[in-house]
């Protein structure tokens, strides 16, 4: 009884505290706006008092301070946003108040802190649902810029330290789960655009399982329809350019990874190999198609390497010198009887040539 009465006078605190927050203006002093949605997202650890702040319109008041002048008042805000958008009704709730573009617009901000919470809060709102809703408001575009500058942190490119690399492996977490719920005709776009792709190619690379599984999604889903391949300066152009089919070939010869980690490899490969261009090179990375061909004896992977095959043999990609030795698609099983047609009936006429009659 005693923890219900205590939610509810928590609830009812908070609710006066949003009625204050909602009557201050931009002229208002920075400091008490900030003490407010401070003190508020310090409230909000309960479920039933979130509720209670969404439904009475919170997110309306948070969203406007967002394009406060002082950096504390918007990083306190965003705070309060984190606390609050926890559901997918309240994520529906944000894109609907036309919450996408304030969020995105801090992602250029100057505090690393208010763009990790505006990354965070897109990344919640992509995995419930409302991916469409940033990708309508131009979402795609800063994003794939986002995961451009967060990979050359993960690879050290920039030379920074080894908790800046960890910091931006997080965020390309972050990114390429947003980028993965979204329209994938949107994210191709964005990729040409912001030249993302050998960001995302270097992922490949990365020691991080859930890093690297997510950059093989995001590939197979940039992987062009049969539209896409009249066009110059493709996505399969840019990955075969800069190595990202190499690299993915060989995260399939890797021995000993697990096999869920070895099908993902296997049925993104399958996906790209539908492209012209890279069933070439996929054909040409040393030991791929050997690699695919003892995979068919693999229950798990067996359709996935035979969807591969027959794109590269239908589109010409595979060379004889990959068939001349035994392969694994005979394997250790006895080769099947070849079926011996039927000898011809006698010719009921006495021909000296070769009869006419069927």
């Amino acid at each position: 009884m005693g923890c219900v009465l205590t939610t509810e006078r928590t609830g009812t605190t908070a609710l006066r505290l949003l009625d204050v927050l909602g009557t201050l203006d931009s002229t208002s002093s920075s400091a008490l706006q900030a003490a407010l949605c401070r003190s508020l997202w310090q409230l909000a650890d309960v479920a039933e008092v979130q509720a209670k702040l969404v439904e009475a319109g919170g997110l309306l008041y948070v969203l406007a301070l967002l394009a406060a002048q002082a950096d504390e008042v918007k990083q306190e805000a965003a705070l309060l946003l984190l606390a609050l958008v926890s559901s997918p009704q309240a994520c529906t709730q944000l894109a609907t108040a036309d919450g996408v573009p304030p969020l995105l617009q801090l992602l250029d901000a100057p505090s690393a802190n208010l763009r990790l919470s505006a990354i965070e809060l897109l990344a919640r709102m992509c995995n419930h649902g409302c991916a469409e809703a940033v990708a309508r408001a131009g979402g795609a575009l800063p994003l794939a810029a986002g995961l451009v500058a967060a990979a050359s942190a993960a690879k050290g490119w920039g030379g920074g330290s080894a908790a800046d690399a960890a910091e931006g492996e997080k965020l390309c977490g972050q990114l390429l789960a947003c980028l993965i719920a979204m329209p994938a005709a949107a994210v191709q776009d964005a990729f040409r655009a912001a030249s993302a792709t050998p960001a995302l190619v270097a992922l490949l690379g990365t020691a991080d399982d859930t890093l690297r599984s997510r950059a093989m999604t995001l590939m197979e889903r940039l992987a062009p329809g049969a539209d896409e391949f009249s066009r110059g300066g493709t996505v399969s152009d840019e990955m075969v350019a800069t190595g990202g089919i190499a690299l993915l070939c060989d995260n399939l010869l890797q021995s000993g990874q697990p096999e869920a980690a070895q099908l993902q490899a296997m049925q993104t490969i399958a996906t790209l190999s539908a492209s012209p261009v890279n069933a070439v090179a996929i054909a040409e990375a040393t030991g791929a198609v050997d690699e695919i061909l003892s995979l068919v004896r693999s229950p798990a992977v067996s359709s996935a390497a035979l969807a591969a095959l027959a794109n590269l043999s239908r589109l010409g990609a595979l060379r004889l010198s990959h068939l001349k030795e035994p392969s694994a698609l005979e394997g250790d099983r006895p080769a099947l009887p070849v079926p011996v047609p039927p000898a011809p009936a006698p010719c009921p006429c006495p021909c000296l040539y070769p009869c006419p009659v069927p």
